[in-house]
């Protein structure tokens, strides 16, 4: 019997999940998920959310951050 895993989408926090482990196939942004997105997220630039296993949310599978840009108007 095959019994498959489930995949739920999660915010990135600082200690329990495997961003050294993370592959994505692209050094900038591997490098920038282990380095810079819990910075970003701290500083409220963006939120960076990942996709994990549910019976193991330490292995991230993916993620995608949301940004929003300060807009100006004009008074």
């Amino acid at each position: 019997m095959h019994q498959e895993s489930l995949f739920r989408v999660m915010e990135l926090d600082s200690h329990p999940h495997d961003r050294k482990g993370f592959d994505g196939a692209d050094p900038v942004l591997n490098h920038y998920l282990r380095t810079q997105a819990n910075q970003d997220m701290k500083a409220g630039y963006r939120k960076c959310l990942i996709g994990v296993d549910e019976a193991n949310h330490k292995k991230i599978y993916s993620f995608f951050t949301l940004y929003m840009p300060s807009v100006k108007t004009k008074d």
